[in-house]
Order: structure tokens, then C-alpha cells, then sequence
């Protein structure tokens, strides 16, 4: 039998933080670093480290560091007929995907940030990644992203 590990991917925005602390039996908090996203995201990572009395594990991409390098380096900024976008494939995706492959021998629920208006998204990532359970507390609690907001702010965020 395969060990458990249930992951809240963080994306330095409040829905993702709220939905992993309602899920509270989180094992990891994982948040993807790009060089050049918002200045303010890592403080807000900190923030969310406090509320949760827990590390926010930090990993990057290995191949860019940035979405000017990625789109540098794949020569396309986004494909006109595949929507393939080399910034997010690459420093987020791949990144995730590589740390997938690093756990295979563990059986993994990922926790979403997806609000009550996002349950198409939702149904489709259960379609696209079913080797993965998935949790949405944002959903099961009828919750907006405007919701979220209020709780980080009663949490000090």
C-alpha cells in the first residue's frame, strides 16, 4: 500500500492559501517560485507560513528562471492554435510534473483553490489528472474568491 500525502500547491494568491488551511490535514504546502512574479509574493508566502504554523516548501524550475528566459529559450510566447504557453508548460507545470515523478511511490491528494463558480475547472482537472484524488474545500463551502479574502484578513494575511 502506497503512503498518503495530501499537498496544497500555494500560487501567492488567497483562494489557494484559504483552501489548503479548511482542508487542515494538509501534509505539504508547496509554492513554484519564478524570479520575476509579483515582489510582494514572497511576503506573502511568510504571511501564510505564520497563519498556518507551518513551511511553505519553496521549488523553481532548474531550466529558466524566468518567463523572458522561457520565452526566450522555447522562441514562442504562446502557440495561436495549441494555446501552449512556454512560461506557464515550463516554470510551472514541468516543475510540478518533475516533483510528481520524485513522489510516485506515494498515493497523492491535491487540495485546489478553485471557488464555487469554478466547478467546470474542477471536474476537469479530475478528468485530466485522474491518478490523482483531488479536494475542493472552496467549492464544497459554497465559497467566492471575494469569501477568501475576508478569512485571510481575519487570519492576519
Amino acid at each position: 500500500m502506497a503512503k498518503k500525502l495530501k499537498v496544497c500547491w500555494i500560487s501567492a494568491g488567497v483562494s489557494s492559501f484559504i483552501a489548503g488551511y479548511l482542508a487542515k490535514d494538509v501534509d505539504e504546502f508547496i509554492y513554484i517560485d519564478v524570479e520575476d512574479q509579483h515582489e510582494d509574493s514572497m511576503r506573502f508566502i511568510k504571511d501564510c507560513e505564520k497563519a498556518l504554523g507551518k513551511e511553505i516548501k519553496i521549488i523553481r524550475s532548474t531550466e529558466y528562471k524566468n518567463v523572458d528566459e522561457a520565452i526566450r529559450g522555447q522562441g514562442i510566447i504562446k502557440h495561436p492554435q495549441t494555446g501552449y504557453a512556454p512560461c506557464t508548460a515550463i516554470l510551472k507545470k514541468r516543475v510540478r510534473k518533475m516533483w510528481e515523478q520524485q513522489h510516485s511511490d506515494y498515493e497523492i491528494t491535491y487540495v485546489w483553490g478553485f471557488d464555487c463558480t469554478e466547478q467546470n475547472r474542477a471536474d476537469l482537472m479530475e478528468q485530466v489528472e485522474p491518478e490523482f484524488n483531488h479536494e475542493f474545500p472552496l467549492i464544497e463551502k459554497n465559497l467566492y474568491k471575494a469569501d477568501t479574502h475576508g478569512m485571510a484578513e481575519d487570519l492576519g494575511i
